[in-house]
């Protein structure tokens, strides 16, 4: 089964933007660990990711989609950095790292 479906197309296009900004920044792994993270979960639960875009820059919404169908868990896939004080919960992702962190973090 196939572990990543796109909301839409521009979801899809997102992750593309990801991709080449952690290559371009040197974050290529923190990306990279939190989508096979995603994946372990969704190959543990016999479903898939579904990837959305949200509304921080470089960012996800995700939620983990099970065999019947029904979302088990979600969450977000919020990229920090000085764009964000590192995770300090201001705008634009107003989301709280417990490390300064610049690079991709799971949160649920």
């Amino acid at each position: 089964m196939k572990r990543f479906k796109f909301r839409n197309d521009y979801a899809r296009e997102r992750l593309k933007e990801a991709l080449a900004h952690a290559k371009k920044h040197k974050l290529k792994r923190s990306l990279s660990e939190s989508l096979s993270c995603l994946h372990a979960i969704a190959k543990n639960c016999n479903g898939y990711v579904d990837l959305c875009t949200d509304f921080a820059p470089l960012s996800f919404t995700w939620g983990i989609i099970n065999s019947s169908g029904h979302c088990t868990l979600n969450g977000g896939l919020i990229f920090h950095g000085p764009h964000d004080g590192y995770g300090d919960g201001s705008a634009p992702t107003y989301t709280v790292s417990l490390d300064p962190s610049h690079g991709w973090q799971l949160h649920t």
